[in-house]
């Protein structure tokens, strides 16, 4: 303090009615012109003031993408193959407070579908049966609408801010192109035209500079039946389209 107070004497009967008397008996003056407490106060209020505002990314996805199809489960003739696919997308979204924010986002590409490979007994007598690998490609451009928690902390290791968020949300899909690799099957009247999913997202933010921070994480989706009713391709009868991937971009807050 800069001011010199007269304290009273505190007997050891004090109590808080006294204590509050105290309280408001002593005045307490900090320096305003203080440069440390200014640079305190602009980086708070910095930080503050970002959380509620808008912000915008793009994101290159690399997808684990699969059917998930109860029909499966008792087939010994069909063996799911790993395979990668890729997406990319874009997104923005406006703070409602601190913590949680919603957002929009777009995934412009979604290559999706199935590798598999699958085993056919032929109607010929004697024939063996015969294994051969499949693929059923899908495009899909989506749109996914989440609402996202995040908490912002300090990283010692990486020496900037970092922010741990957790995302929900529906997703709706519109199928644009269709392909199976066997003989150039048309499939597209196979499939429904749309689909709904439910995506769960947990991302990491490093601040690199100022606004703008490497975004990377994970993401999971699943989808309702891709089939139009009563139609199937063997052995998928109904198939929900199930990814799983890694994402890395950048995003900016304004």
């Amino acid at each position: 303090t800069n001011k010199m107070v007269r304290l009273p004497q505190i007997s050891s009967g004090l109590s808080f009615v006294n204590l509050n008397s105290l309280a408001s008996e002593i005045n307490f003056t900090i320096e305003r012109n203080s440069p440390e407490i200014e640079k305190f106060q602009k980086k708070y209020s910095s930080e503050f003031e970002s959380n509620k505002k808008i912000y915008v990314g793009a994101n290159y996805k690399m997808n684990r993408t699969s059917f998930a199809d109860t029909s499966l489960s008792q087939n010994i003739n069909y063996v799911d193959k790993f395979h990668i696919k890729k997406s990319f997308m874009i997104y923005a979204g406006y703070y409602l407070n601190k913590n949680i924010s919603i957002e929009l986002g777009w995934n412009i590409i979604s290559n999706e579908g199935q590798s598999y490979g699958y085993t056919s007994q032929s109607r010929r007598p004697g024939a063996k049966p015969t294994r051969k690998d499949y693929e059923i490609a899908l495009l899909y451009t989506q749109v996914p609408l989440k609402i996202r928690y995040g908490v912002q902390t300090w990283s010692g290791i990486l020496k900037t801010n970092v922010t741990y968020s957790l995302a929900i949300g529906p997703m709706y899909g519109r199928l644009m192109r269709s392909g199976f690799t066997v003989g150039d099957m048309d499939i597209s009247s196979q499939f429904k035209k749309s689909e709904i999913s439910g995506v769960g997202n947990l991302a990491v933010d490093i601040s690199l500079y100022r606004k703008l921070s490497l975004n990377t994480g994970i993401e999971a989706s699943y989808s309702n039946n891709i089939f139009m009713q009563d139609k199937r391709i063997s052995p998928f009868t109904s198939p929900h389209n199930l990814i799983v991937g890694a994402s890395v971009g950048l995003k900016y807050n304004f």
